[in-house]
């Protein structure tokens, strides 16, 4: 052993470290930290609710009302462009007795059989001069426009 380590100085003592006051106690709950919640990609982090209603976020309802918007408004031109028909070019008359039973509706489709009807009976009541809501008496004659482009 040397000298130089035989004189060494001895290590200073450590310092007493004396406890921290203790703070007095709020009556106020501390408030729990939220920590994002982290899973599995795709997973919901909900519990499942087995008996529970379904629940519709704001942006499922606005698309539930864009897609019921749309669906009218296609419905609507499709309806109109359905009604869009032309009428067919009219190559001339036939007299008609109407017979006991017998509507416009039957008689429509008895001479114009490949026209819609509604435009066939359209044109028995401006040929004929009667009215949306008048009623054809059996033994009437009638006359009937007969449809050339039959569509």
């Amino acid at each position: 052993m040397g000298l130089a380590t035989a004189i060494a100085p001895a290590p200073a003592p450590e310092p007493i470290l004396e406890p921290a006051p203790a703070r007095e106690r709020s009556r106020r709950r501390a408030t729990p930290v939220r920590r994002p919640k982290v899973g599995p990609v795709g997973r919901s982090h909900h519990p499942a609710r087995p008996g529970g209603p379904a629940r519709l976020t704001r942006r499922g309802a606005v698309v539930c009302w864009l897609v019921a918007a749309l669906s009218i408004v296609g419905i609507a031109f499709g309806l109109a462009h359905g009604m869009q028909t032309s009428a067919p070019d009219v190559l001339g008359t036939q007299a008609v007795t109407v017979h006991s039973g017998e509507s416009l509706w039957a008689l429509a489709q008895q001479v114009n059989p490949g026209v819609d009807p509604r435009v066939t009976i359209a044109a028995i009541r401006d040929a004929n001069g009667l009215g949306s809501a008048s009623i054809v008496q059996p033994g009437t004659t009638l006359a009937v426009p007969v449809f050339g482009s039959q569509r």
